[in-house]
């Protein structure tokens, strides 16, 4: 496989077909806004609990979220939703530098399953 196969993994995986979100829609004009708050250290402590990322919780919690709004609106579970995250490439050591080292990674929220992780 080498590099050649690696490459075409890559490739493919930004060209995998995905199902569109159930509210990639027409726009209603309707705007319905929800939110919850935390405290950073309510997520640092269950991010210590399952040896996760403060990150890896709340992408964990949004995904929860939109699986439950989609079965109570629709009834049907909601396919794993496409999102682009935030990703630092600093080295150990380097976190108070200066300026932004960061890459943006695409992932699919596990919306499909009951409890993402």
């Amino acid at each position: 496989a080498g590099i050649a196969g690696t490459l075409r993994d890559v490739a493919g995986a930004f060209g995998a077909a995905v199902p569109k979100p159930a509210f990639d829609g027409v726009c209603t004009g309707r705007v319905d806004v929800c939110h919850a708050d935390t405290s950073l250290g309510r997520l640092r402590a269950v991010g210590r609990m399952y040896g996760a990322t403060v990150t890896d919780v709340y992408l964990a919690a949004l995904a929860r979220a939109v699986r439950t709004w989609h079965l109570k609106e629709t009834g049907a579970v909601h396919p794993p939703l496409p999102v682009a995250i935030p990703m630092s490439v600093r080295a150990p050591g380097e976190e108070q530098a200066p300026g932004n080292r960061m890459v943006t990674a695409r992932i699919l929220l596990p919306c499909d399953e009951e409890s993402p992780q």
